[in-house]
């Protein structure tokens, strides 16, 4: 019975406003998981951005969607050379097809003009 306590970011916004001003904010959220099931959550009050250590709090957001993204690339390429092989088979029994359907005469079928 393992029990996980995590406080991690949660969101992070700016807001651009008519006048030209911009605010921004961070809230991170507190989970408590036992054997994987989410217990409790708590998304905390927000912070004005500038008291966020915005370098590590976006690094660790950063470096999660990089791999990601890499994760997500891979699996793409798996499935365009899967599509890939998939329309060749595809293409090569049409190719069969299209020979087999070629009628086929029989001798006695074949008119013999006699001399």
């Amino acid at each position: 019975m393992a029990i996980l306590e995590q406080t991690r970011p949660y969101e992070t916004l700016i807001r651009h406003h008519a006048d030209g001003t911009v605010t921004a904010h961070h809230q991170q959220i507190y989970v408590l998981t036992k054997d994987g099931i989410v217990i409790a959550e708590n998304i905390f009050d927000p912070v004005a951005l500038s008291s966020v250590d915005l370098s590590q709090t976006l690094g660790a957001a950063t470096v999660a969607a990089l791999g990601e993204n890499a994760q997500l690339k891979t699996t793409l390429t798996n499935l365009q050379n899967q599509l890939d092989a998939a329309q060749a088979l595809a293409t090569s029994l049409q190719e069969q097809v299209n020979r087999l359907s070629v009628p086929v005469v029989a001798n006695a079928d074949v008119a013999v003009e006699s001399a």
